[in-house]
């Protein structure tokens, strides 16, 4: 029997294809959320340390799940297989290889998305949740420093800058989580078969990309309607300005959705300059400087995945 494992990216129609696609297909055991996060095996999986991770416990769901599908395929999808933000992504390689040592023949399916509007759309929800109130800054995207030196600290330096630090726990992502280089050696050192999808062809040819999803899963996917393939949908600046307003009344112990919170949040946004530009240029900014262009041109030359497709999104500096 095939086993598939759907690992992500966040922000890369994740949702379209757990609730749309996938549940519909016929001949295929189908697991997701809530019990990808719930499931207690699931939840050690990805969360716990080695000292309280009980691999049997993962091997012994996923036996259950390969009798549950007699002998048909089976697709279990988490975009956080590929690691949680919040963990500051270091929790993916340890998911990897967990998953590697339980299924060590499963078929992989990565959608990776160009990392600027991968960025700015996990901003864009973190302030529709109400995770995160502030600008796109380095408390949300931190670039990497180099490192303090032992010279430094012989000389009696003890200030302790946290921009020295290649990974900051102040901040939420680096930089250095968007690398797909990284990402994909991962994979591929653990599983034979690992399968790379784009999010920017889903939005110009979804039916191809069900085919091809098709053939890996050995069932046929339908393809919703337009309609229907609407998920999570990003809001407008204006939106964001107005909803990060209302979290930072929320955080003063005012309810964000009562009426004088929300004339408040609209007076606020009004009178505070939107800096939705600057959060863009930021993250054009530490594209350029970690340089992510070459490394997309490089993975992309090495595996053909298709970033040339849309050369502006991954190659240029674009919006």
């Amino acid at each position: 029997m095939r086993v598939v494992l759907h690992v992500g990216l966040q922000k890369t129609a994740s949702t379209y294809l757990q609730r749309q696609v996938f549940p519909a297909a016929r001949g295929l055991t189908f697991v997701s959320r809530p019990y990808t996060q719930a499931g207690h095996a699931f939840n050690l999986l990805q969360y716990a340390d080695a000292s309280l991770y009980d691999p049997s416990a993962l091997e012994a769901d996923f036996q259950r799940l390969r009798d549950r599908s007699r002998g048909g395929p089976l697709l279990v999808s988490d975009e956080l297989f590929s690691g949680f933000p919040y963990y500051a992504y270091l929790n993916r390689a340890i998911i990897a290889e967990r998953l590697a040592a339980a299924v060590p023949d499963a078929h992989v399916v990565l959608f990776l998305r160009n990392q600027r509007d991968l960025i700015w759309s996990l901003y864009n929800q973190y302030i529709k949740l109400g995770w995160y109130s502030n600008q796109l800054d380095a408390d949300f995207l931190y670039a990497p420093g180099s490192g303090m030196t032992l010279e430094q600290w012989f000389q009696g330096d003890r200030r302790g800058d946290r921009r020295q630090r290649f990974i900051s726990n102040r901040s939420i992502f680096s930089i250095e989580h968007f690398r797909f280089s990284a990402l994909l050696d991962l994979y591929e050192r653990l599983f034979a078969h690992v399968h790379v999808f784009l999010f920017e062809d889903v939005v110009a040819d979804s039916a191809s990309v069900l085919a091809r999803l098709s053939e890996i899963v050995g069932v046929e996917l339908p393809t919703p309607s337009p309609d229907d393939s609407s998920e999570n949908r990003s809001l407008t600046d204006l939106q964001l300005h107005r909803v990060r307003m209302g979290s930072k009344l929320e955080a003063l112990g005012l309810g964000r959705r009562s009426l004088t919170s929300r004339v408040a949040a609209r007076v606020m946004a009004a009178a505070i300059p939107d800096r939705a530009e600057a959060g863009r240029a930021r993250i054009r900014e530490l594209f350029q400087a970690a340089g992510l262009a070459s490394d997309n041109r490089r993975i992309d030359a090495d595996r053909g995945l298709g970033l040339s497709r849309h050369a502006e999104a991954y190659f240029g500096l674009g919006r």
